[in-house]
């Protein structure tokens, strides 16, 4: 034994560097799978989360009825409430998380999608359009939130 161990050790070295590379490589690939399924869990994590904190934001919008009125066209040279002011400015928030995660890449390009259409049908209503630019001018609204509606509204 000892010495057939002698005579074919070049190829028993040969054999054990290959299985090395082949053990190494297939871990690599278990790593590699690991890495998508935990991206893709995140993703869904991220989703979830976000349509819970659409629904918290649409449930609130619904208290404001002179808010969804004049989003609707209706009446909307009144001046809001300060706290329909804030809910408005909130929605804006949201939509800003939702843009930011969607740049680090934490949604779904169809989550994603969904949610860049609803803001911007959102913010080409006349009266959010309107409320928009007084926010800008009071300085409610950062640049953050223009970069958002240009890339998810110009392009």
């Amino acid at each position: 034994m000892l010495n057939f161990l002698k005579k074919h050790s070049e190829e028993i070295s040969a054999a054990a560097a290959l299985l090395g590379v082949v053990i190494a490589s297939l871990g690599f690939a278990i790593t590699i799978h690991q890495l998508s399924l935990t991206e893709r869990a995140l993703r869904a994590s991220n989703a979830y989360q976000i349509q819970s904190d659409a629904r918290d934001l649409a449930q609130e919008m619904l208290l404001f009825t002179e808010l969804r009125a004049a989003i609707r066209g209706e009446g909307a040279e009144r001046e809001l409430l300060p706290r329909m002011r804030e809910a408005l400015w909130r929605q804006h928030n949201f939509f800003l998380s939702v843009f930011r995660q969607s740049e680090a890449r934490g949604l779904t390009t169809t989550v994603s999608d969904a949610f860049q259409r609803d803001f911007c049908g959102f913010v080409a209503r006349e009266f959010v359009a309107l409320q928009w630019e007084v926010m800008v001018r009071q300085e409610m609204l950062t640049e953050d939130h223009m970069e958002m509606r240009r890339e998810w509204c110009d392009s």
